[in-house]
């Protein structure tokens, strides 16, 4: 069976980018299982893409649309499992409902690095995260936030490197949790803002089942 790749690209944000990416993904004899279309800002997006790639490697794809100036090749992985946002949505919340009391942080940790491609995450409780000077500034702002920290704090970093940090909680009016996750090289798009909040919302109303 051919190897299926995540592959998160930057492009311009502009008509016939996709198609151009798209047909740059063809050409190495790849073929496209699923997309996932994430705004950055008015210029650009970032496309999380699933992609067979019978003929070519990961990195090679990434040269071909570097050396074209179709897109950037950030990031990719190994793909595994279902590629279908609703059924691993419905994995995640079976994960967390099962998890028990003392574990499901953990696995709501887990699932949001996943949704949120980031490098490290951290979900608990606001009284244990609000000495963080950046989740103070969320609880002041009473949203979630992205803001470029250098370092990252060391709950999601090694007190060292830099990085883009998310912070959202389960309820910005009254939170009870909250996630952080981090990663170095790009920012975090509104999708993925979204989906952390939704997820730390699906925790919040699934702790009094368990």
């Amino acid at each position: 069976m051919t190897d299926r790749f995540r592959l998160r690209v930057q492009l311009p944000d502009r008509p016939g980018a996709l198609a151009a990416l798209t047909a740059a993904i063809a050409e190495a004899g790849g073929n496209v299982v699923s997309l996932d279309i994430h705004d950055l800002d008015p210029e650009q997006a970032i496309d999380d893409i699933v992609v067979s790639l019978p003929g070519a490697s990961p990195e090679e794809l990434g040269r071909r649309l570097a050396s074209s100036g179709v897109a950037e090749l950030l990031a990719w992985r190994v793909e595994s499992g279902t590629t279908d946002a609703v059924v691993k949505a419905l994995g995640w919340a079976r994960s967390v409902l099962e998890s028990g009391v003392g574990y499901a942080d953990i696995e709501v940790s887990r699932a949001l690095g996943e949704i949120c491609s980031s490098d490290a995450a951290w979900v608990t409780t606001v009284v244990e995260a609000e000495p963080l000077e950046p989740v103070r500034a969320a609880l002041g702002a009473r949203r979630a936030t992205v803001t470029r920290h250098d370092p990252l704090p060391a709950a999601v970093g090694d007190g060292t490197a830099g990085g883009w940090l998310l912070v959202a909680f389960d309820d910005p009016s009254e939170p009870e949790v909250v996630a952080l996750a981090a990663r170095s090289a790009y920012r975090f798009t509104a999708t993925e803002v979204a989906r952390a909040e939704a997820l730390l919302r699906l925790h919040r109303e699934l702790r009094p089942l368990r």
